[in-house]
């Protein structure tokens, strides 16, 4: 009978147990990699979902921002945050004139054809009151080299997102009759998209005016907006006299 040295049998009892080869190791890794990719990449949708949603829903409370300044125009500001309409002219002038003298020449065929309005959250904090107070104001300019700089918004202690709305006559209004003689009565002449409407809202033959508004995120700081974004938010409203 051949006696093995007890070394070599601890030797040949190690040698017999089952583990894991580097191939097997290196299979299980790439499968967790896989897994892992797929994870963050489902987390990356979701947070890209839940952003745009949340674009979506500010955007849309611009919009009816818009809708409710455009049937008080006492709403609209300056730069430096004051009314550019002022009582008299309210009591002078029909708010939707005032509007319609605004907007009948922009019609959206370049990115400087429109009325630009800059949508902000403006602190207010009275004395006898430390907490922050929020007020949202319209910033009203006729083109997009007038638009309130970072120097402008930051002495208006502005806080929060920033939107910026492009309004301008809707194409819907292609092909209607909009224009109307003294004794009230529509001429034949067809509205043409990218013209402008008749000069005096006197001479307008509708009783509404419907816009396009296109809402954008403002980049706070740029010298320029930049045209070649696509709208976060774009919808036809309509401004009733």
């Amino acid at each position: 009978m051949t006696v093995f040295p007890q070394s070599f049998l601890s030797f040949k009892r190690r040698r017999s147990r089952k583990g894991f080869s580097l191939v097997e190791v290196l299979l299980a890794l790439a499968v967790l990699g896989m897994a892992i990719l797929t994870i963050v990449g489902l987390l990356n949708a979701a947070f890209a979902s839940v952003s745009s949603n949340l674009q979506t829903s500010q955007a849309l409370a611009v919009y009816t921002r818009i809708d409710r300044a455009f049937s008080n125009v006492r709403e609209f500001v300056d730069n430096s945050g004051q009314a550019i309409v002022s009582e008299s002219e309210i009591k002078n002038k029909p708010q939707f004139d005032l509007v319609y003298d605004w907007v009948r020449d922009k019609t959206g065929g370049s990115w400087d054809d429109a009325l630009f309005l800059v949508y902000y959250h403006r602190r207010v904090n009275p004395d006898e009151d430390g907490a922050p107070q929020l007020v949202t104001q319209l910033i009203k300019t006729n083109s997009s080299t007038d638009l309130p700089s970072k120097g402008d918004l930051d002495s208006l202690d502005f806080e929060g997102n920033v939107y910026l709305a492009r309004v301008f006559v809707s194409p819907q209004l292609d092909g209607a009759r909009v224009e109307m003689n003294e004794r009230g009565e529509a001429l034949s002449r067809a509205y043409a998209q990218g013209s402008s409407l008749p000069s005096s809202p006197d001479s307008y033959a509708l009783a509404y005016l419907p816009v396009t508004v296109e809402i954008y995120p403002y980049s706070v700081g740029a010298s320029r907006q930049s045209e070649t974004q696509t709208p976060i938010f774009s919808q036809m409203l309509v401004i009733s006299r």
